[in-house]
């Protein structure tokens, strides 16, 4: 008899685990960047969970919070089923904290949790060539003149000045020999004159 309500019993609870199966939550099986990782931004944050859930953000969601607990960037559902996925812009370097949440939509059982990875400083960039390139090919231009060339100032001489020219110095010379002429000329008059009877 007693085994008779052993088997009665079993059989029941087996057919309600076939009847109603076990509610299931979407649970995170993995992430990229992993937990704990390190990466450079700006970047692409996707979380996958073991099953879909409800696409509305109120519901699912998944936010990024640096160390202030400010939040950096959000997302929710992404258009691959069982898929979060947010936008990372370009961060300052540090850790920041994954927050997540799941809401089934057969049951509105809701999941939580959180990773956590690691923004390292992006490289700087090596300054290009471009610059002493085109100095290295550019003309080179002779030096100026340190000696500054004289300057010549002609200074004209007034023609009716005695001497201060070559016009003037042969004007002064006519004029010496024609007094010169006109005094002999008298002094042959007066010779002339006086040697008549």
């Amino acid at each position: 008899m007693i085994r008779s309500l052993s088997a009665l019993v079993s059989a029941c609870l087996l057919t309600l685990f076939v009847v109603f199966p076990a509610a299931a939550h979407a649970e995170l099986e993995e992430s990229d960047p992993a937990d704990g990782a390190t990466i450079t931004t700006p970047y692409t944050l996707t979380a996958t969970f073991t099953e879909d859930f409800s696409s509305d953000p109120e519901a699912s969601f998944i936010r990024v919070q640096n160390s202030a607990g400010d939040v950096v960037a959000s997302g929710g559902h992404d258009d691959q089923a069982e898929t979060m996925a947010v936008e990372l812009p370009d961060l300052p370097a540090g850790e920041y904290t994954v927050r997540w949440q799941t809401t089934t939509v057969d049951d509105d059982g809701v999941e939580r949790g959180t990773f956590t990875f690691n923004v390292e400083a992006s490289p700087t960039p090596a300054p290009t060539a471009t610059a002493a390139s085109t100095d290295s090919t550019a003309t080179p231009q002779p030096p100026a003149s340190a000696t500054p060339r004289p300057t010549q100032v002609l200074t004209p001489t007034p023609s009716g000045e005695p001497g201060t020219g070559a016009s003037g110095g042969g004007t002064d010379v006519l004029l010496a020999l024609a007094a010169g002429v006109a005094v002999v000329g008298v002094l042959a008059y007066f010779l002339v004159r006086r040697s008549r009877p």
